[in-house]
């Protein structure tokens, strides 16, 4: 934190203190010893709203670990103490106005300050601290995912929920009396649940949440191996779930030797000896500090034997010509205990302990896996498929093991072995013959998927025409869990949940009592479908790449009437206006009765023919405005189970537009354009028309004619995109209105800032490191293939400078990033501040130093920051948004995006779009938000 200020600083600060716990340091009596005086020569930030929070760091000299810090005589919370010469705290709540920092040495009776280095400023985080009471329910699982009410006060909207110093998930403001949120996962026992709200004012509720196990505690599921010498040093593995750090094992009720804590499910460590050298069965405890405790009744059985047992082998992976140094290590590997590889003994074996034997491998006649025996006088322990045998040496490429060996189609799988080519093109690999495309390659590890027409079977490697030993891998059959509706109509639709479906919609072949029905959407766990024509009550199964599932029984209902059928479709490919025929069953032979349907939009249907009912011919015509999709006929709202899957409709690209002339050549920022020409669109929005890359708004529009407003821009070419292909360019000059409104300039655009007030949006996501090239800087110096980021700064740090000190403004950065519980891409808002600012020269240089400390990260998550800026300053009318356009955190379409910023537009703001290396639907998207809500759209490319 050190030499920090901004808004930034805030947020780190904040996360670190949280996952201390938030703690508060207790107070001190002065001594009345002398020691070191402590002395403040610096606090920064040096300001800070006066309802306190703000993060606030000390330096100076002579700080103690004790130290306490006042500011205008009003104790700092959470004073942490970082070096002799710097403290972090949190500013207390005071009154608007100037006061002095004082930090004081309890131990020595010492002070120090610095007179007026401190100013409480008017703003947000003036109202009091929130309170946390409640959380309901106030225990869950230590996965995390437990949905929680946290009851309180003075809650705000936005604030933030942590428990256990994690941050919870979907955290949703519900009153200033309750938020809710998702717990985060969190290790077993009780855990401290914060609030933080935007003002950084922060509630604490100690132990307000404890993870446990729902189920009541710990479960003991089995003990390898059950059965040891009543000599104990048997290693054993204890499994099950529940278990916590520092849990202690009995076995017979005697504590387990070096008991050590893997993970919630397994515990390893020595058995004890036997009580009195009884043999027989006896129980196994666990138990958790302070409890719970689960018995396994008789888990363990003492034998007097001390036969050995071989618990590892390492490496476990060794040459054909042998020599590789192995240790292996087991229990009871008394004098003369021998071991052997595929019954071959080892060479220079020496017993280290009871516990271990070394040695090297012996040689091997071929490629194989062996067995790892320890024999003594007692009798042989056996590590089953304990060792592999390859050619390091060279020859074929030998698989040492696959993970995971089973799995559904499309599943990724890892080889691990030797003598791969260390190139994908290298290496042929086969799943039972069927070949698997190498996604990464290295002379030790391959990677694939499973093949669309993967088969239960051995995974193969090639190389050089020399091919592999086999390994089983399983590929899952698909399986169905439940048809909804178990019962229907021919026609009626019918979804089918369960597992291993394939997402590919013609990978899925779908029978009703074996006839074959169209799959209309498909995901691995679900397909929709309808009844088919022909089908009957009986068995319903799915085929997914030639693989079988299990069947179900559906019962075809008998129609009231005879259901339609469609028997062909010809053509099934054409523009608009094209003329198809649908011949079929059950269609009216009166024209009226019928109805023709293209991807959801009726056709006319110009005539009908027929011989008899069970052969009618209907002809209609693509109507105007018809996408690619299903055809189908309805007759009396009965529709046809659809023969031709899908109609495409071929549309030629429309010729580009043609700029004649431009009425007049030259004119004011926000004044009329007449744009003569050909090939523009008669729809007002089908008509792109840029001014030097910026947005202008189509006022009227017909094919020959536009009228634009000209944007706030400077003078450059003027060009119309019509469905996505543009005219030639033709030059125009703009000048700035007479008299007209305050603009602010950024990426040399004047943008119109009617009320004195702004507020910048700015990605900070890291695609913004995507290089941009070569530009000039604010300064004039050339910057060599800066980064999206660096020109964005750029532009960002010389439109702040240059604001006016009439204007208010702030500054909004956002990216996404993902939830280490779930995966999924949380929205992340890093405000410059809560509100508009005064555009002081403090501010603004605050501002610019906390642009300076922002490092690109994570994913995009627009929206979101985008509301966030409307909404904190409900006076303001000019949002200025910068991106790359790349969102990949929902709301992941533009669409939504779209959608998301619109709805949460009520104060009517313009939003000016600058999207920097933009293409296709992003900067659609882009210029669509600022075209619709009266704002202008730039495009920042070299």
């Amino acid at each position: 934190m050190k030499g920090s200020r901004g808004g930034i600083w805030v947020v780190v600060f904040t996360v670190a203190v949280v996952g201390m716990g938030l703690a508060g340091c207790s107070k001190k009596k002065l001594r009345t010893a002398k020691g070191p005086v402590p002395e403040v020569t610096d606090v920064a930030p040096a300001s800070g709203p006066a309802g306190g929070g703000t993060g606030v760091t000390i330096t100076g000299t002579h700080f103690q670990s004790d130290s306490q810090v006042e500011f205008g005589g009003r104790d700092a919370a959470n004073v942490l103490y970082v070096s002799s010469t710097q403290l972090d705290v949190f500013s207390p709540p005071g009154a608007v106005g100037i006061v002095d920092v004082r930090v004081l040495n309890p131990s020595y009776g010492t002070t120090g300050s610095l007179p007026g280095s401190y100013t409480y400023t008017t703003g947000p985080g003036g109202g009091p601290a929130p309170t946390v009471t409640q959380v309901t329910p106030d225990r869950g699982p230590p996965t995390g995912g437990t949905p929680v009410t946290v009851d309180g006060s003075n809650f705000i909207s936005g604030a933030l929920l942590f428990v256990g110093g994690r941050p919870a998930t979907s955290v949703i403001f519900v009153s200033p009396d309750q938020i809710a949120g998702t717990t985060p996962s969190g290790a077993p026992g009780p855990a401290t649940v914060t609030v933080i709200n935007p003002d950084l004012q922060t509630g604490v509720l100690p132990a307000g949440f404890t993870y446990t196990f729902t189920s009541g505690g710990i479960q003991i599921t089995a003990i390898t191996p059950s059965s040891g010498s009543t000599d104990g040093n048997t290693f054993i593995s204890i499994t099950g779930q529940g278990f916590a750090p520092g849990a202690t094992a009995t076995i017979g009720g005697v504590t387990v030797i070096n008991l050590g804590f893997v993970s919630d499910s397994e515990l390893t460590g020595l058995t004890p000896p036997s009580p009195g050298g009884a043999t027989g069965p006896v129980d196994v405890i666990v138990t958790n500090p302070g409890g719970p405790s689960d018995t396994l009744v008789d888990g363990y059985d003492y034998v007097f034997a001390p036969i050995p047992t071989v618990a590892n082998i390492n490496p476990n992976v060794g040459d054909v010509d042998g020599g590789t140094p192995v240790t292996i290590t087991g229990t009871n590997f008394l004098a003369g205990t021998v071991v052997s590889l595929d019954g071959v003994p080892i060479d220079n074996q020496m017993i280290v302990d009871v516990n271990t034997v070394t040695g090297e491998t012996p040689p091997h006649a071929q490629p194989s896996v062996v067995d790892v025996d320890a024999t003594n006088s007692f009798g042989t322990g056996t590590l089953p498929n304990g060792f592999t045998y390859v050619p390091l040496s060279g020859g074929a490429p030998y698989i040492t093991a696959i993970n995971p060996t089973s799995g559904p189609i499309g599943q990724r799988v890892v080889i691990d072995g030797v003598n791969f080519a260390p190139t994908e093109a290298g290496n042929v690999v086969r799943l039972d013959g069927e070949p698997s495309p190498v996604q990464t390659a290295s002379e030790t590890q391959l990677v694939v998927y499973v093949p669309p027409k993967g088969r239960t079977g051995d995974f193969r490697v090639e190389v050089d025409r020399l091919v592999s030993n086999g390994v089983l891998f399983t590929v899952t059959s698909p399986k169905i869990t439940a048809i909804l509706p178990d019962s229907g109509q021919v026609g009626d639709p019918i979804t089918l949940i369960g597992e291993n479906f394939s997402p590919v919609r013609s990978e899925n072949v779908l029978r009703f009592n074996n006839y074959i029905a169209q799959v209309v959407l498909a995901t691995t766990t679900q397909i929709d479908t309808w009844v088919p024509w022909d089908a009957s009550a009986g068995a319903v199964w799915v085929e997914v790449n030639g693989v079988p599932s299990n069947a179900v029984f559906f019962c075809v209902q008998t129609p009231s009437v005879p259901w339609p059928r469609m028997m062909s479709m010809t053509p099934d490919s054409g523009p608009v206006g094209t003329t198809v025929t649908l011949t079929g069953e059950y269609f009216s032979p009166t024209i009226e009765d019928n109805a023709v349907w293209f991807n959801g939009l009726r056709a006319p249907v110009l005539t009908v023919n027929a011989a008899d009912i069970l052969n009618v011919i209907i002809t209609a015509q693509v109507p105007a405005g018809a996408t690619t999709g299903l055809a189908y006929v309805e007759v009396g709202g009965l529709y046809t189970v659809v023969f031709q899957e899908t109609f495409t409709v071929t549309t030629p690209p429309p010729p580009p537009p043609v700029i004649t002339r431009l009425s007049p050549v030259a004119g004011e920022q926000d004044s009329g354009l007449l744009i003569e020409g050909m090939n523009f669109n008669p729809e007002v929005y089908n008509n792109f028309v840029t001014i030097n890359n910026a947005w202008a708004e189509v006022v009227t529009a017909s094919p020959t004619q536009l009228l634009v407003r000209v944007p706030f821009t400077s003078s450059g070419l003027v060009i119309v995109d019509v469905a996505g292909q543009a005219s030639i360019g033709q030059p125009f000059t703009v000048f700035p209105p007479a008299g007209g409104p305050q603009t602010i300039e950024i990426f040399g655009r004047q943008i119109p800032a009617p009320d004195d007030r702004v507020v910048y949006v700015i990605d900070t996501s890291s695609s913004m490191n995507i290089v941009f090239g070569d530009f000039v800087d604010r300064l004039g110096n050339t910057m060599t293939a800066g980064t999206e980021w660096d020109l964005l700064k750029d532009r960002m740090i010389q439109s702040i400078s240059e604001l006016p000190p009439s204007f208010s403004f702030t500054v909004i950065a956002f990216r996404g990033m993902n939830d280490p519980v779930t995966g999924d891409c949380v929205p992340v808002i890093i405000p410059f501040q809560g509100a508009t600012v005064p555009a002081s020269q403090a501010n603004k240089d605050a501002a610019i130093t906390w642009l300076d400390s922002l490092v690109p990260a994570g994913q995009t998550a627009m929206a979101n920051a985008v509301e966030t800026g409307l909404q904190s300053d409900p006076l303001n009318k000019t949002i200025i948004l910068c991106t790359d356009g790349l969102w990949n955190c929902p709301p992941v379409s533009g669409a939504e995006h779209l959608c998301t910023m619109f709805n949460a537009n009520t104060s009517g703001a313009a939003i000016h779009s600058f999207g920097i290396q933009v293409k296709g639907s992003e900067a659609r998207v882009l210029s669509d938000i600022s075209k619709l809500t009266g704002g202008t759209f730039t495009q920042i490319d070299p």
